[in-house]
């Protein structure tokens, strides 16, 4: 079987050439091709999925720009009140600042403080060894539990740094639970079996308006359901235009939802939302479809890593959920790890397309 290298911009190989059966490119009536990308840089487009810059207000009316080393930031005040008391009180409480078009933040680096919204917002991004330290502190500073929480995980997790540069951290900032996993070895046993306890946050319940003006009620099975319509525009194309698109229902003071069970819906909000609440084995049926449904990608991605990780669903049933929902990469992944007898007992079950094992 021949084999070509080549490059962008370097020689090619011409189709007639590459079909020709004498050249021995193909074997098996199959031609394999390798295709390596190695993206420098990216123009003119998102680099992630909701990555948001903060150079435009976000969606609805309850905005704010704050001002970090001279610079505008565009921020919801929704979003950043309901992860931070701090902020929930600047932009909804504070007389001096709640009605302010520009509020500037001071002893905080533009790029630091632009670094922790993304953590976060829609794209989520990843803390790394380089942002840790100040996410940590500004995340402590602004009350962020949310962002606290991914620290800590991350602090826990990272073999890039030593034990005695983390308890430096977990002191510095108060992080008793970090300190007991380095010094505590029947800590350490607990969170490698996912046992490990970091705090209780509220489950909400979507009884009561949120603050600020960009609210809306949704009846799901005739009962109210209280939502803020800038946090859910932000994370699903489905309701950023059905709350500010150009149509009837982002007029209406209350908009039905049909073919939605109210509890799973509840489920699928504190998913979404910054709430204690966690995907199951049970629940994961409902929130996968209910998060392609209404286009939350978060709460999907979410999904999709508790398959890969649980082992409270069996392999069988991760498959057949990768093919009814389109997961390749949970497809892939779970065929990788079967062995012969489980791809003939799942050939046998009829669950599966022709192809997929």
């Amino acid at each position: 079987r021949n084999k070509l290298t080549t490059h962008c911009g370097g020689p090619m190989i011409s189709f007639d050439k590459l079909l020709n059966s004498k050249e021995g490119f193909i074997n098996d009536d199959k031609i394999i091709v390798e295709a390596r990308i190695k993206i420098k840089s990216v123009s003119g487009l998102q680099s992630k999925a909701g990555m948001i810059d903060f150079s435009s207000p976000s969606p609805g009316s309850d905005n704010v720009i704050l001002i970090v080393e001279g610079k505008r930031v565009h921020v919801g005040k929704q979003i950043l009140a309901l992860h931070s008391p701090h902020f929930n009180t600047m932009f909804y409480e504070n007389d001096e600042l709640k009605d302010k078009e520009e509020i500037e933040l001071k002893d905080v680096k533009f790029e630091e403080f632009i670094d922790l919204l993304k953590v976060f917002h829609p794209s989520h991004q990843p803390i790394t060894i380089d942002s840790v330290v100040y996410i940590l502190r500004l995340a402590k500073r602004f009350q962020m539990t949310y962002v606290i929480d991914q620290a800590l995980s991350y602090l826990i997790e990272t073999d890039k740094l030593t034990d005695a540069k983390k308890l430096r951290i977990a002191k510095q900032y108060g992080m008793k639970t970090l300190e007991r996993y380095i010094t505590n070895e029947h800590t350490r046993r607990s969170y490698s079996q996912g046992k490990l306890f970091t705090r209780v946050r509220p489950v909400l319940d979507f009884t009561s308006p949120p603050p600020g003006n960009d609210a809306a009620i949704l009846i799901v099975e005739g009962k109210k359901v209280h939502v803020g319509t800038q946090f859910l525009a932000i994370h699903s194309p489905y309701f950023n235009t059905m709350f500010y698109g150009d149509f009837a229902e982002k007029n209406k003071e209350e908009i039905e939802l049909n073919d939605v069970r109210y509890e799973e819906f509840i489920e699928l909000l504190n998913i979404l939302y910054p709430s204690d609440k966690k995907i199951t084995v049970d629940s994961v049926r409902y929130i996968l479809p209910l998060a392609q449904y209404y286009n939350f990608q978060w709460v999907t991605d979410k999904a999709v890593s508790y398959l890969k990780s649980t082992k409270d669903a069996s392999k069988a049933t991760k498959l057949v959920m990768a093919n009814k929902y389109g997961l390749k990469e949970l497809e892939l992944e779970v065929m990788l790890m079967l062995n012969g007898r489980e791809i003939k007992d799942l050939k046998k079950s009829g669950n599966f397309k022709e192809g997929t094992v």
